[in-house]
């Protein structure tokens, strides 16, 4: 309930932080240009004969894939996107990737309107065919040229022992004779073209659209959606308020709860709280100081201006109120640790611009090795922490003789 009431305090703060995000959000979504996003499905018509197995699973789809990437597509898909588009852009907002089926691309193209997002999916996919099937064919091409340049070779032979033959014999009868030669030559010719043809049987795969969404029902992918201005704002208020309520509890000059704590935990001490209401000091605070009085040892008070009254209240109820001294903060009540105090109480309360000299004076109490402790008066309403009175009593009886640790704090006052 602590932590929720410092949130309260910092949320008109952290309200007006959170309202400047999200108009800041939503101003900058308004300045996004919506684009669309199409995605076609393109079929490969296998001609090439597949090879089973795992490691030829997508030999068909990979030649696609690094096409894709090639300037040369990109290129020509630019120039009939038209005017605006060039290879880079059609890089940016054209991706192929598999589909579900190895035989299977998803083509997806952005654009700024529907039309153009679908125009560059189907384009990008004419373009991939148009240059597949270009290479293919220079693959072939390649493939039979020695081949074929082998095979004119042997046609000519053949040709020139056929005109021979006709200019001795005076007929076109190639054969009659038995020739040898040309029998060996017209069995290799018949080899090259059968070659020749496997080689061409191979095929040219073609890649078209499969399946094409409806401009109508593509659906804008930026600006995102004004949700997210929403969640920014939510989002800059709870940072903004636990980082005020931090901010304020750490460094702030008003003494709070949680400074209080951080400053006893930071210096080995311990802390209690009374209300400004109630009679005497709180109760394991009141039973250190009649041990104290029990060893005929003195108890100081260092407390703030704001404090001090109610200290003076509190006082007048003391059994021996001559064995506490009282000294303000803000003295140099350093000076007047003797051997004769066994205990040094820090009193001060909530809300009270006393934080720094607060720590500071724990800081010094820490230093010196005097056993101490810190009195708060919360603010009204505030929920009290009390220590057990066991554990503090025990602590005490635990700890080492007063003379003993004063010897050697004097040296330090003097220092």
């Amino acid at each position: 309930m602590g932590h929720l009431r410092r949130l309260l305090k910092v949320s008109i703060p952290s309200a007006a932080v959170a309202l400047l995000v999200g108009l800041l959000a939503q101003f900058v979504l308004a300045q996004i240009k919506p684009t669309y996003t199409a995605t076609v499905t393109a079929q490969i018509d296998a001609q090439i004969p597949v090879v089973s197995g795992d490691a030829y699973l997508y030999q068909m789809t990979a030649p696609y894939l690094a096409l894709a990437q090639s300037q040369t597509v990109r290129q020509a898909t630019a120039h009939e996107m038209g005017i605006g588009w060039d290879a880079d852009r059609v890089g940016e907002n054209a991706v192929v990737k598999v589909s579900k089926s190895p035989l299977l691309l998803d083509v997806t193209g952005t654009a700024p309107d529907r039309q153009q997002a679908l125009m560059l999916a189907t384009l990008t996919v004419q373009s991939l065919d148009k240059e597949s099937r270009a290479q293919r064919l220079q693959e072939l091409d390649r493939a039979v040229a020695v081949p074929s340049a082998e095979l004119e070779s042997l046609q000519q032979q053949v040709a020139a022992i056929d005109e021979a033959f006709t200019e001795k014999y005076g007929y076109s009868d190639p054969t009659a004779d038995g020739d040898p030669v040309r029998a060996n030559l017209v069995l290799r010719i018949q080899d090259l073209v059968n070659q020749i043809n496997r080689i061409r049987e191979g095929g040219v795969n073609g890649l078209s659209v499969l399946a094409a969404p409806d401009a109508g029902s593509i659906a804008a992918t930026a600006p995102v959606s004004k949700s997210v201005a929403l969640f920014a704002a939510l989002l800059a208020f709870i940072v903004t308020a636990e980082a005020l309520a931090f901010t304020r509890g750490r460094f702030g000059r008003r003494l709070t709860m949680p400074s209080a704590e951080r400053i006893t935990s930071a210096n080995s001490m311990t802390i209690e709280t009374r209300e400004s209401t109630s009679t005497g000091f709180p109760p394991v605070t009141a039973g250190l100081i009649a041990r104290r009085a029990s060893r005929d040892q003195r108890t100081m008070v260092i407390v703030t201006i704001r404090a001090e009254s109610t200290l003076r209240t509190w006082l007048a109820g003391e059994v021996h109120p001559e064995l506490i001294e009282v000294e303000l903060m803000t003295s140099n009540w350093a000076a007047k640790l003797g051997d004769q105090i066994g205990l040094v109480i820090v009193m001060a309360c909530v809300g009270e611009n006393a934080r720094r000299a607060v720590a500071q004076t724990a800081k010094t109490l820490s230093s010196l090795g005097i056993p101490s402790r810190m009195v708060l008066i919360p603010v009204p309403g505030a929920s009290a922490t009390t220590d057990t009175a066991t554990e503090a009593l025990a602590n005490d009886s635990a700890a080492e003789p007063v003379t003993a640790s004063r010897e050697s704090n004097d040296v330090d006052v003097d220092s």
